[in-house]
């Protein structure tokens, strides 16, 4: 008697498919594709974001004062004007701090940008979302990412506190609203393919225990929390920190700025509390190419003090304030500059605080160099004298 053949047990790609198909059958029901992001154009950043700012998502940005929030805003907007021909930018200011001309020299094209900078209410808000979803699905736009920016959340207060003579009797009215207009927003950006920025703010954390351990809203916010309540936590995709470190002395670069460390507290797309520095020129925003540098100086591949050269570059001598040029002018200089960055911001945000072996292992190779001075490493009078010149 021939022995039958056990069935073949289906493959789980078919299983998943099967599924799928009755899941679909559910009305409504749609299933994720990967996630499009739009860079920014500014190299350390879009790194750590995991390519770009994420479209139809909520982001977060918050951080010191002076660490260039919301020119960081202006530079993401940037970006969404040129990766799609159609993208509109919307900036929401309720602190009334914006205007046309900042936003020109940011980059942003203001034929494609609508500033509205008045006192807003968060129901107004709310209203300008919903407007500008239909407006997409007027227009046949569903598909082009727009951005919009609300600068900021701790400036707009809602419709009842502006009608209210005795504020105390509505405390936490604001984080009620919040909480369950946040997550409408997120529905609608997500559906729509709207980028929306809060800015918020951070306030001290007061405990009113003695003996209670004094922790921060967030791991990566030291004793500082979030305002908006819980909501500002949960909901966003992202949740961006960034606070000043250094005044960038004209001297030296050519221009005034300011150097801000910039870390992703919340990411869903690539390794949060990576650290880098932004360079922030006050006339025309955030830089790529001086961002670039930053990385490099602090990685020690840039040599020299008054004249600098780069470490796989030797035969380019030049001062600090000369980068910018070179990079867009010679090719050989910009070839070997973007290969350090390369190899470094891979190293760099292998995983949180790698910088810093990197740096002291940089430090350690110093140490041995002096110790055991060779004859062929012998500098000349003239190496002497670059090194010492100071920047104009």
């Amino acid at each position: 008697m021939a022995r039958m053949k056990e069935p073949k047990e289906p493959k789980v790609s078919t299983l998943v498919s099967d599924l799928v198909d009755s899941l679909s059958e559910i009305e409504g029901l749609t299933f994720d594709t990967d996630i499009e992001v739009v860079p920014t154009g500014i190299s350390p950043l879009d790194k750590i974001l995991g390519g770009g700012i994420p479209v139809g998502k909520l982001i977060l940005l918050v951080g010191n004062a002076g660490g260039g929030k919301s020119t960081l805003t202006c530079s993401i907007g940037r970006g969404f004007h040129r990766h799609h021909p159609k993208s509109i930018v919307s900036y929401l200011d309720a602190e009334q701090a914006m205007n046309t001309t900042r936003l020109a020299s940011m980059g942003c094209d203001m034929d494609r940008t609508i500033l509205i900078s008045q006192d807003l209410t968060i129901e107004k808000i709310a209203d300008i979302l919903k407007k500008t979803v239909e407006y997409k699905k007027k227009a046949g736009l569903e598909d082009v990412p727009f951005l919009v920016i609300w600068d900021s959340e701790s400036a707009t207060m809602t419709a009842k506190h502006k009608e209210v003579a005795d504020v105390s009797k509505i405390i936490g009215f604001k984080a009620n609203m919040l909480s369950w207009i946040i997550p409408l927003m997120v529905e609608l950006c997500s559906k729509y393919k709207i980028t929306l920025i809060i800015i918020g703010q951070l306030r001290d954390k007061i405990q009113m225990n003695q003996y209670q351990p004094s922790t921060g809203d967030l791991r990566g916010l030291g004793n500082q929390k979030l305002t908006g309540g819980n909501v500002m936590k949960f909901a966003p995709f992202q949740i961006l920190f960034i606070k000043p470190k250094a005044d960038m002395d004209p001297s030296t670069y050519g221009f005034s700025g300011v150097v801000s460390e910039m870390k992703i507290i919340k990411n869903k797309l690539f390794t949060p509390m990576i650290k880098v520095d932004l360079a922030l020129d006050y006339m025309k925003g955030f830089s790529d190419v001086w961002s670039k540098f930053e990385l490099l100086k602090t990685c020690k591949a840039i040599k020299g003090t008054g004249w600098r050269y780069l470490q796989n570059y030797q035969d380019c001598k030049f001062r600090t304030k000369q980068i910018e040029e070179l990079y867009s002018t010679d090719p050989m200089f910009k070839e070997r500059f973007n290969e350090l960055y390369d190899m470094f911001i891979d190293q760099v945000c292998a995983f949180p605080d790698a910088i810093k072996l990197i740096t002291k292992k940089d430090d350690d190779d110093d140490v041995e160099d002096t110790e055991a001075p060779t004859n062929n490493g012998e500098r000349t009078a003239l190496d002497e004298a670059l090194d010492n010149l100071g920047d104009d």
